[in-house]
């Protein structure tokens, strides 16, 4: 059932996973995609960081707590690294209620992130909804500029570590050399050779998808329109 996230996500229930599997409990994350087609019914749902106060401070409770009781059974040692794109829209919100937390946000281009993004929430819909019209893969892009402009707005040099994607591309090692010294993390002579491996590792993979914007209805001067930044 998980193999058409192959070479995308690596995803199955002995899988280490992204804490997104906290917010499905309460459905407020866009990430509902997966089992609904329908994202322009739930496009309220995009950035988090907008829905009402009591619903916020409800969820947050929830989340913060169970992050808690996950650090606790894992022994109350070492620092919790999350990475979600799902993020994108609850950057407020977790300052607010982290305050000790550093953000670290990966810039990259929009063009490149929309159809990305369209192809991984939309891999469900060929099994749960094969009738699916072109528009609905056109409105779950949405998310993603919507995301996008979230980010845009709402993070900046004093209040995140910035990475631009395409350093990170070009130079992993020092990009990440880099990153650690911002967060002040000590490393290792080992710890340089354990990152050299794994970026030998990682540079044989070779992505076998081929996104395009036209395919899921998007063209680039309508998403010009549509980004504020």
């Amino acid at each position: 059932g998980f193999k058409g996230w192959d070479g995308i996500h690596a995803t199955g229930l002995n899988k280490n996973e992204e804490d997104e599997g906290l917010w499905y409990l309460s459905f407020l994350t866009p990430a509902v995609a997966l089992f609904t087609p329908y994202t322009s019914e739930f496009s309220y749902l995009n950035v988090y960081d907008n829905l009402d106060k009591p619903t916020i401070s409800k969820s947050m409770k929830f989340y913060v707590s169970s992050l808690r009781r996950i650090y606790y059974a894992l022994g109350n040692d070492g620092t919790f690294l999350i990475k979600s794109v799902m993020s994108s829209g609850r950057v407020q919100s977790i300052k607010q209620n982290f305050p000790e937390s550093q953000l670290i946000h990966v810039k990259r281009s929009i063009h490149k992130t929309l159809p990305s993004y369209i192809s991984m929430f939309s891999k469900t819909w060929n099994l749960i909804s094969p009738e699916i019209e072109p528009k609905e893969y056109k409105a779950l892009g949405q998310t993603a500029i919507d995301f996008f402009n979230h980010t845009s707005k709402h993070i900046n040099n004093t209040n995140a570590h910035i990475v631009d994607y395409e350093d990170l591309i070009k130079d992993p090692l020092s990009t990440a050399i880099k990153l650690l010294d911002d967060l002040k993390i000590h490393i290792e002579k080992e710890d340089i050779q354990n990152l050299k491996q794994e970026i030998k590792q990682a540079a044989k993979f070779k992505s076998r998808n081929k996104y395009s914007l036209n395919a899921f209805g998007w063209i680039e001067d309508e998403i010009e329109e549509l980004i504020k930044d």
